[in-house]
């Protein structure tokens, strides 16, 4: 489940030619766990029908998300929408490599807990969030840090009771707008991210 810091090429052949990333997600868990902590670990945009959490434990990764640039330093949290094209680039602000943490949920898990999931979108800023509620998001997040590095026979059990919990979380809480009861819909979100996907492969020519 974690990135091997050695290989930063492997993640990126996770990648499909239209930017989607491949179904990578492991058995038994709701989502896809992995810490950054390489200079060189960088992944090409991409984009998931699953929401994705991620957390900055030390040093900077500014990510670009639908083409707009969202910093991230120490202590900070975004939130990735589903069907988002984005990509982060880790920086050395103290001559010592970040880390990241970052979830990428199982959109099939989702579907059969939360029919619609992938129609939601979030915001660290939604009317119902409290300080206690971005401070639970954060211990959450260094929990699961701890218990991703950790070889202790629970790690599974650990990992997944945490998962779980981020997820009621977010979705109880960071919850600011549901597509499925707007003028949006799946098949519109869809179209949105190939329309973007269009424009990345533009760019790439150019």
């Amino acid at each position: 489940l974690m990135a091997v810091a050695s290989m930063p090429m492997t993640y990126n052949t996770l990648i499909g030619p239209d930017y989607r990333e491949e179904n990578v997600y492991p058995e038994g868990f709701p989502g896809l766990v992995i810490v950054h902590d390489s200079l060189d670990e960088r992944a090409k945009p991409h984009w998931h029908p699953g929401m994705e959490f991620v957390y900055s434990a030390h040093g900077s990764c500014p990510f670009i998300v639908d083409g707009r640039e969202m910093a991230l330093n120490t202590g900070d949290l975004l939130l990735i929408n589903p069907y988002s094209i984005h990509y982060g680039i880790p920086e050395s602000t103290d001559g010592t490599s970040p880390v990241i943490l970052s979830v990428t949920f199982n959109d099939e898990v989702l579907e059969r807990l939360y029919p619609f999931a992938d129609r939601y979108e979030f915001s660290l800023h939604s009317p119902r969030v409290t300080r206690d509620d971005q401070a639970r998001l954060m211990q959450l997040a260094e929990n699961i840090i701890r218990w991703q590095r950790s070889d202790e026979s629970i790690r599974g059990f650990k990992l997944n009771m945490l998962l779980y919990e981020l997820l009621s979380l977010l979705y109880s809480k960071f919850v600011s707008r549901n597509t499925q009861s707007g003028t949006d819909t799946l098949w519109t979100q869809y179209h949105h991210a190939d329309h973007r996907i269009c424009n990345l492969a533009s760019q790439a020519k150019n």
